[in-house]
């Protein structure tokens, strides 16, 4: 359930680099996403290499708390810079009602089968 909250950090990073690249620079899109990944990857290692550390020298609730903290501003202060945002491709008014309609329809029933999934993960305790 707390992943419906967290933004998809991943996705808007992508869609920022594509749009900053989008013109002369397009052949630099593949080199951006390398170091982004690369990134990503050493943030990763170091993040969860410090929380263990902090686990294990007996301060596990200070590690948590550090991980979440840091999770959660670094994705509102992404989440907020609404001027980073790239512009839509894609007309709204080019789609006819019907193909709002399904769409809307497919949003929720992936929705639905997140949330079912989500759900199912959780162990039941019904002794």
């Amino acid at each position: 359930m707390l992943g419906a909250s967290v933004p998809r950090l991943a996705a808007m990073s992508a869609a920022c680099w594509a749009a900053l690249l989008r013109s002369d620079r397009a052949g630099e899109l593949p080199t951006a996403f390398a170091l982004e990944s690369l990134s990503n990857a050493v943030a990763d290692l170091v993040g969860s290499t410090l929380v263990s550390a902090l686990a294990a020298a007996g301060h596990s609730v200070v590690g948590t708390v550090l991980a979440a903290s840091l999770s959660v501003i670094g994705g509102m202060v992404l989440a907020a810079r609404c001027g980073s945002a790239p512009s839509s491709a894609v007309d709204g008014a080019a789609h006819s009602g019907a193909d709002r309609s399904l769409l809307r329809s497919a949003v929720f029933l992936l929705m639905g089968l997140n949330l079912a999934s989500g759900f199912s993960s959780v162990p039941c305790r019904c002794r």
